[in-house]
């Protein structure tokens, strides 16, 4: 399934784009209207969750315009405005569900699987063909009876092609549908993934069991074991590049199926120290997933109380928090202990980032900020590498 996300701050949409693409989802982002209307006129989004307060243009205004535009997108709204009166405008104007800031990224993703299940094209709980069922809402595969193990992008291909039964799916289609906007459409990838997924199934291109290859380039997914009078079908290559992708997917998919609730063992544990709940919340997402355990607090004296409870690996401290700078916070915290400090926050001098240093911290980084470059940061300080 692919996801266009729309909101004007870039630390919401980066880290909600890092979070769904590793929850197996393809994932685009807009900070504008402009740029929203322009991927959704060009790519066939299956959901898009939208920010109404837009820099260019109010999200009501997208949200009828693509309504009337494009009938069949699901349209969440994920904004500030609590009002009763912004809720019913925004259901008015062609929502189909409404969440407001700040959010629980475990109760958007639910929303998304929900909505994804009502859909007139996705309105049967499981999939089937043959001896094949694919459960969306629990992400699982069974063949005969058995659990298959599949890699987060081999299920998204299984489940969109199981949705379009008996039809041809292009290569240009599933680009649309399970990759993001960066995917190269000249790669071989698909066909790697392709081939993969088919030694999973005990299928061949040769002689198909469940997905047929037509013409080279399309491919027609169907119980072909009990059906009759076969399409002519042309094989497909095997690639050398094959076995590394597979690798590369399993670990992704290992990482990815982790609950952030669950302790990690033997996993640095970081305290994460920010007053915005959803950046908070979604930086607790993104790095359980990719391999750390997390705490978080919202001040400064909670931050200092799991200090001496819960001893840290390291610490990501805001200094905009309600109760105490975080250049206090900072420096009582280098008074206590060694543990590694990265500043994250809006104040953007140099000034700003010299106090920080001398308060104690071992990097500053400003927002907007890249979640990738501060998980590099993270690790570099750990000397801790990717699990």
């Amino acid at each position: 399934m692919r996801l266009l996300v729309v909101d004007d701050a870039p630390d919401i949409a980066t880290l909600l784009k890092l979070a769904f693409q590793m929850d197996g989802y393809a994932v685009d982002t807009a900070l504008s209207a402009e740029h929203a209307l322009e991927l959704a006129a060009v790519h066939a989004y299956d959901v898009m969750i939208l920010d109404l307060n837009l820099p260019d243009l109010d999200g009501i205004d997208v949200c009828r315009r693509l309504r009337s535009e494009q009938p069949r997108l699901l349209i969440i709204l994920l904004t500030a405005r609590t009002a009763k009166d912004a809720i019913i405008t925004g259901l008015d104007a062609g929502a189909d569900d409404y969440l407001t800031k700040p959010f629980d990224y475990e109760e958007l993703v639910a929303r998304v699987r929900a909505l994804l299940r009502r859909d007139m094209r996705v309105r049967l709980p499981l999939l089937a063909c043959g001896d094949l069922t694919l459960d969306p809402a629990a992400r699982s595969v069974w063949q005969a009876g058995c659990p298959l193990s599949l890699s987060r992008k081999q299920f998204r291909i299984l489940e969109y092609l199981m949705r379009q039964r008996g039809e041809v799916v292009s290569q240009e289609e599933l680009l649309e549908h399970v990759w993001n906007a960066e995917a190269n459409p000249f790669t071989n990838t698909i066909r790697v993934h392709m081939n993969a997924l088919r030694r999973a199934l005990g299928d061949t291109a040769a002689h198909p069991r469940y997905i047929e290859t037509v013409v080279g380039v399309e491919y027609r997914f169907d119980d072909f074991a009990h059906r009759p009078n076969l399409t002519e079908t042309l094989s497909t290559p095997a690639y050398a590049s094959s076995t590394a992708g597979e690798e590369l997917e399993t670990r992704r998919n290992a990482m990815s199926t982790r609950s952030w609730h669950d302790q990690l063992a033997n996993a640095p544990k970081l305290l994460i120290v920010d007053d915005a709940p959803d950046i908070s919340q979604l930086l607790v997402v993104y790095f359980h997933q990719a391999g750390f355990n997390t705490l978080t607090a919202y001040d400064g004296r909670t931050a200092l109380e799991l200090l001496q409870r819960s001893n840290p690996d390291l610490i990501i401290l805001d200094l905009g928090l309600p109760d105490m700078d975080g250049l206090d916070v900072c420096r009582e915290i280098r008074q206590a202990s060694t543990v590694p400090i990265v500043l994250l926050t809006k104040r953007n001098t140099e000034p700003d980032r010299q106090q920080g240093l001398a308060a104690g911290a071992n990097a500053y980084i400003t927002k907007p900020f890249d979640a990738n470059d501060l998980q590099t940061t993270v690790r570099s300080l750990l000397n801790y590498s990717v699990p």
